[in-house]
């Protein structure tokens, strides 16, 4: 097991946060100093607008914001604005990860790329139980989570960000991920997703015990949904209409071909780490590059997920079995 790997239960969503806000206090008062500057009030005002939107909607998710804020003695809405991280900062989409399904839907494999090298302290492992639904996931510290990671339905999911997609006020990204990650039904989630005003676009991949994939991009004006055929491969580049981009910032289009070039319809959880870990494009447009801050392997029949985390990198890949997440 990791030395970063953290569980918590509790009855409801306040609780939870604060208990998570206690125990990560220090990241948060950190966070908050590297983030505080000039331009810093007008985020908040920004942020603002963000709460008056989805606290109608999602009032659980920002009662636990509020108990982390609580938790780690900072004040709400400079909290809030973190949380929100570059939503807050229309016009802007940092290019992130890489997602590979195969095996019939039953080997999926993600790579968590941060927004620049020597990041890899910004994340751990939590276990969240909150009621009767139980959660594991790779997790951004001052954040509502959600990034890739596992829940008691046996859904697996995982988050992508989109190049250069169109921002506007509403639901922020983080809560849409995080509604879909609890669901136990991701269908109803997303109609319910539909009907809401969303403030900017992403990629989510999810994959249930039997191996049914499916793949949803979700933007600010449209979302599509898609069963697209194995091994699917997905960077940061975008399905809708059959567009994509030009630019391979960050390796987009280089870790997107490198991925197509080399996932086969039949790979072994070996085979998978190796691809998650090939550097071979160099430090900037490998699917394994600087930016990498952990990788993630589900192998579903076997009921066990791999994970290798840059900060203990020494570790190498560790094995966690469903079983032990989900009770």
């Amino acid at each position: 097991m990791h030395k970063n790997y953290y569980e918590f239960t509790s009855d409801n969503h306040y609780d939870l946060g604060y208990a998570m806000g206690s125990m990560f206090k220090k990241e948060a008062k950190r966070s908050l100093e590297n983030n505080v500057n000039e331009t810093w009030g007008q985020k908040v005002e920004v942020a603002k607008d963000f709460l008056k939107m989805t606290k109608p909607h999602f009032p659980q998710y920002v009662e636990e914001l509020e108990g982390y804020a609580k938790g780690a003695d900072v004040d709400f809405l400079d909290f809030w604005t973190l949380s929100l991280e570059d939503d807050v900062v229309l016009n802007q989409q940092p290019a992130k990860c890489t997602s590979i399904v195969t095996n019939n839907g039953l080997l999926f494999g993600h790579n968590e790329d941060n927004t620049g090298p020597n990041l890899g302290n910004d994340v751990c492992l939590v276990k969240k139980k909150i009621g009767k639904l139980v959660t594991f996931e790779l997790y951004y510290y001052n954040t509502l989570g959600a990034a890739v990671g596992i829940n008691s339905y046996g859904y697996c999911n995982s988050a992508n960000t989109l190049f250069n997609e169109v921002k506007q006020i509403g639901i922020p990204r983080n809560f849409s991920s995080r509604y879909i990650f609890d669901s136990s039904a991701p269908d109803k989630a997303l109609t319910e997703l539909s009907k809401l005003t969303r403030a900017c676009g992403y990629n989510q991949n999810i994959v249930n015990g039997t191996g049914n994939f499916l793949n949803v991009e979700i933007t600010s004006k449209q979302i599509l949904t898609s069963h697209p055929p194995l091994p699917f491969v997905h960077t940061n580049h975008s399905l809708l209409n059959g567009k994509t981009t030009t630019d391979d910032y960050h390796g987009t289009l280089s870790r997107l071909k490198f991925g197509r070039e080399n996932a086969r319809e039949k790979m072994s959880g070996d085979d998978m780490k190796k691809l998650l870990s090939d550097s071979s494009l160099g430090k900037v447009l490998s699917i394994g590059n600087e930016r990498t801050v952990g990788k993630l392997i589900f192998e579903i029949e076997k009921k066990i997920v791999y994970i290798w985390l840059q900060r203990e990198a020494n570790l190498g890949w560790v094995e966690y079995p469903f079983d032990f997440l989900l009770m």
